[in-house]
C-alpha cells in the first residue's frame, strides 16, 4: 500500500485557525491521507497534537519555504513506492519552490489552501480544463495552438495589457497562460510545447492581434506583449460573474441565497470607500501587502538606494499580478487603479517611511521620495485607517447590526476567496477591539459605534 503525505502550511492565514484547521483534515481525509504534518505559528501551535506539528515559524520567516522544500524532497526521495506527496499553503513562495520538484518527482501536488474554500462549481470550472485533453505519443499533452492563442488573448486582456505603457513582459506570459491552464507548462524534449510563445506570438504579429516591441532596443530578454484594440473589441467578453451571493448568519436554502445581493449598509460602507479612493477588492488588497511585507524582507545591498515611492508601487503591482495568476486569482479586472487606491490607503495610514526613518506624507514630493519600510503592523493599520473612515463617514455603526457587514467589505467581496461568516464577524471585531484599545472609538449606551471627537478630523477629513 503506498502512503499518502501531507505537509500543511498554515503561517499565513488570518484571523481564528480552527476552522481552516477543520476544513484542511477534512480535504486531506478525503484525499486518503496516510500521515498530515503541519508547519505552524507559535501561537497556532495549542491547536494542534505536538506530534503533528513540524516546524513552527513566524509568517515573515522566509527560510521556512526552503525548509519545506528540502522536506518534500527527501520524503519523495525516500519512498520508492512512489506515494502521493501533497503540500497545502498560503504561501505562493512556497508553492513555487515545490513545483519545481514536480517534473523530477511527479508523485508531488500542490494546493493553495484558499482554494479549499472556493465553491465547488469555481473548482470544477478550473478543473474541467483538462477534463478530455488527448496525451501526445510521448506523454505528453497537446495543447492545440488555436486554443493556446485563445488564452493568451485572455491573459493579455483580463491584465489591461492593451497599450504600450502597460505591455506585458514576453517571458511572463507563458508563467500566466501555465496558471489557467497546465498544458501551456514547457516541457523539455517537446518541440511543439518549448516553441509555444513563440508560435503564439508569430501568429498574433502576422494577424495584426497582438503587438511586440523590446523595452530596451536591441537587448535579448526586454521583449514585451500587448493586445490590439481591435482585437480586444472583437473578442468575446467572458460571461459576467453573477451578483455576488452572501452567506447571511442564518441558514437558507441555497436557491433563496443565489437571487439575493448585498445588503444596503454593505454596500455604504464599500461605497464610502470607493468615494475617497482608498477602496480595493480585498483579495488585490491582500496580494499586494504579501508582495510588500516579502520585498521588506529580502536582504538589501548596503550601496543599493531604497525605491522611488511609485517605483515601488510598479514593481509590487507586477509581483502580485503574477502571484494573482499563479494562485488562479482573475477577479481584479484593473490593477492600476487598485494600485493607486492602495497606494493612497498606505499614504493615508502612515504606514510608510523614507530614509530619514519618518512617516511619508500624502503631499507634494512624496512621488520622489524613496520608501525604506512600512510599519511593522502595517496590514492591522491599514485595516483600521479604513474602518474609522467607514465609522466616520456612516456617524456610527451598530455594534450588534454592523460588525459582519464590516467584515464583508474589509475581507471579502463575492465568493471567489469566501471568508465564512463566523469569521467575518470574528476579524471585524478585532479590529474593532484594536481600534477601541486606542482610544479612537467609542460605543454609547445604544451601542453605536463611534469615531471619539479627538480624532474625528485624523479619519475624516481626507
Amino acid at each position: 500500500m503506498t502512503s499518502t503525505r501531507f505537509v500543511v502550511d498554515i503561517r499565513r492565514h488570518r484571523g481564528g485557525s480552527s476552522f481552516v484547521i477543520e476544513m484542511v483534515r477534512r480535504f486531506c481525509s478525503e484525499n486518503g491521507a496516510t500521515a498530515v504534518e503541519w508547519i505552524v505559528r507559535p501561537d497556532q501551535a495549542e491547536l494542534l497534537p505536538p506530534a503533528d506539528i513540524a516546524e513552527q515559524g513566524e509568517s515573515t520567516d522566509m527560510d521556512v519555504a526552503t525548509r519545506i522544500r528540502d522536506r518534500v524532497m527527501g520524503y519523495a526521495q525516500s519512498d520508492p513506492a512512489g506515494g502521493f506527496l501533497w503540500v497545502l499553503s498560503y504561501d505562493n513562495s512556497v508553492l513555487m519552490l515545490i513545483e519545481r520538484l514536480m517534473p523530477a518527482y511527479p508523485n508531488i501536488r500542490v494546493r493553495h489552501i484558499a482554494d479549499l474554500i472556493r465553491p465547488k462549481s469555481t473548482l470544477s470550472s478550473r478543473q474541467s480544463t483538462a477534463v478530455g485533453v488527448q496525451p501526445a505519443v510521448n506523454g505528453s499533452v497537446i495543447f492545440p495552438l488555436a486554443e493556446a492563442i485563445e488564452l493568451a488573448k485572455r491573459v493579455l486582456r483580463t491584465g489591461s495589457h492593451t497599450s504600450k505603457e502597460n505591455a506585458l513582459p514576453q517571458k511572463d506570459l507563458r508563467l500566466r497562460m501555465e496558471a489557467l491552464d497546465p498544458r501551456a507548462k514547457k516541457r523539455l524534449g517537446d518541440s511543439r510545447s518549448v516553441s509555444l510563445i513563440s508560435d503564439i506570438v508569430n501568429d498574433g504579429r502576422e494577424h495584426g492581434w497582438v503587438h511586440k516591441f523590446n523595452r530596451i532596443p536591441d537587448k535579448s530578454g526586454t521583449e514585451a506583449l500587448y493586445l490590439e484594440a481591435s482585437a480586444e473589441a472583437q473578442t468575446p467578453p467572458e460571461p459576467s460573474t453573477p451578483a455576488a451571493v452572501i452567506a447571511g448568519p442564518t441558514s437558507e436554502p441555497a436557491s433563496d441565497l443565489q437571487k439575493r445581493k448585498y445588503p444596503s449598509r454593505a454596500t455604504e460602507f464599500e461605497q464610502a470607500l470607493q468615494k475617497s479612493r482608498i477602496g480595493s477588492m480585498p483579495e488585490t488588497r491582500d496580494l499586494m501587502f504579501d508582495v510588500i511585507g516579502d520585498l521588506f524582507q529580502e536582504p538589501v545591498d548596503g550601496n543599493q538606494k531604497p525605491m522611488l515611492l511609485l517605483d515601488l508601487f510598479a514593481e509590487v503591482a507586477r509581483r502580485a499580478q503574477l502571484k494573482a495568476d499563479h494562485v488562479g486569482y482573475v477577479a481584479e479586472k484593473n490593477w492600476p487603479i487598485a494600485t493607486r487606491c492602495i497606494l493612497r490607503l498606505m499614504l493615508w495610514s502612515g504606514v510608510l517611511i523614507s530614509e530619514d526613518r519618518t512617516v511619508i506624507q500624502d503631499k507634494i514630493g512624496c512621488n520622489s521620495t524613496r520608501v525604506a519600510g512600512v510599519a511593522e503592523d502595517f496590514r492591522r493599520t491599514c485595516e483600521g485607517f479604513m474602518t474609522l473612515h467607514i465609522i466616520a463617514a456612516s456617524r456610527s455603526i451598530s455594534y450588534d447590526d454592523d460588525p459582519y457587514y464590516l467584515g464583508m467589505t474589509l475581507y471579502r467581496r463575492g465568493l471567489e476567496r469566501a471568508v465564512p461568516a463566523d469569521e467575518l464577524k470574528v476579524k471585524a471585531d478585532q479590529i474593532l477591539t484594536h481600534l477601541d484599545q486606542q482610544k479612537r472609538i467609542e460605543m454609547d449606551d445604544d451601542r453605536q459605534i463611534r469615531v471619539r471627537q479627538q480624532g474625528h478630523a485624523a479619519s475624516s477629513g481626507r
